[in-house]
C-alpha cells in the first residue's frame, strides 16, 4: 500500500507488483467475463446497483459531458451520490489493441489509486468494472469514484477571477499538485484547466486521468513534464494580465 510518505521506487514497485488489483470479483455469463475491482466496502445494495449501471449506465443518471469515448454522470448509488464515468465500445482495431495493454478505464483506476494514496488530491475510487468478450475484448467499463467538491478551473476563474487571495491559494494548490507529479515521475497527459476543480475555499482535485503514467523513466518524464506545465498554464496567461505574476510566482 503507498502513504504520502512513499518514495519513487516505492511506487514503481507497487506498479510492478500489480499492487493495485485486488482480489476482484469475475462473473461470467456467456463469452462474457465481468471483472470487478473495489477499493471501498461496498453493501450488496451499493454493489446490486452498480451492476445496474454497468447495463445501462445513463438511468437515473445526470450526464455532465458526452464524448465519443466515454461520458461522465453522477448518481445515487444506495443513497450515495458517487461519480461514473463510463467508457464506450471502441472499434474492433482499438479493442484489439488494449488486449496487449491496460484499458483507459483500468489506467484511470490506477492512476486514481496511485495519486489517492499518495496524498494527491483526486477523487476517492470506489471500484471499476470490465466487461469482456472472452476474457481480452472489452465491451464495457465503468470507472466509479466520489465526487470532486467545486467547478473546474476556467469557471471559477470567471467567478472569482478578481479576488487575487484566493487565485493566490489556488495557485499555491496547484503548485503542490505538479511538486509531488515531479517527485513521483507522474505525467497526467491532459492537464487541460478544466480538469482541475477548485472548491469555494481553493482547494484543488485533478481529475480525468485516462493518461496518466506514474513512475516514469527521467529522461522522458523531464519532457513530459514541461509539457503538462505548458498545457496547464494557457488560461493564467490568457485569462487576464493581472493573474499572470500570480502564475509566475508559482510555476
Amino acid at each position: 500500500m503507498l502513504t504520502p510518505s512513499s518514495s519513487v521506487e516505492d511506487l514503481y514497485r507497487w506498479l510492478k507488483n500489480k499492487s493495485y488489483l485486488y482480489d476482484g470479483t469475475i462473473l461470467a455469463e456467456g463469452p462474457y467475463q465481468l471483472s470487478i475491482q473495489i477499493a471501498e466496502s461496498l453493501t450488496p445494495k451499493q454493489l446490486k446497483e452498480l451492476l445496474l449501471a454497468v447495463e445501462n449506465p445513463t438511468t437515473g443518471s445526470i450526464v455532465y459531458k458526452y464524448g465519443y469515448r466515454s461520458f461522465i454522470a453522477s448518481s445515487t448509488i444506495a443513497d450515495t451520490q458517487l461519480a461514473l464515468k463510463y467508457y464506450h465500445r471502441l472499434n474492433l482495431r482499438r479493442q484489439l489493441g488494449y488486449t496487449l495493454r491496460n484499458s483507459r478505464c483500468m489506467i484511470a483506476w490506477i492512476a486514481s489509486r496511485a495519486l489517492y494514496e499518495l496524498g494527491i488530491p483526486t477523487p476517492k475510487p470506489i471500484a471499476v468494472f470490465e466487461k469482456k468478450r472472452f476474457g481480452l475484448i472489452t465491451d464495457k467499463a465503468l470507472l466509479v469514484t466520489e465526487i470532486a467538491e467545486g467547478i473546474p478551473l476556467p469557471q471559477f476563474l470567471n467567478n472569482h477571477g478578481n479576488d487575487l487571495k484566493l487565485m493566490d491559494t489556488v495557485a499555491q494548490n496547484c503548485r503542490k499538485i505538479f511538486h509531488k507529479f515531479k517527485e513521483y515521475r507522474i505525467y497526467h497527459g491532459d492537464t487541460a484547466p478544466k480538469n482541475f476543480i477548485i472548491s469555494p475555499t481553493g482547494e484543488v482535485s485533478i481529475i480525468d486521468l485516462d493518461a496518466v503514467c506514474v513512475a516514469m523513466p527521467e529522461p522522458l518524464f523531464t519532457k513530459k513534464h514541461k509539457k503538462d506545465i505548458h498545457q496547464f498554464s494557457t488560461v493564467w496567461i490568457n485569462f487576464s494580465s493581472h493573474l499572470e505574476p500570480i502564475f509566475t510566482k508559482y510555476f
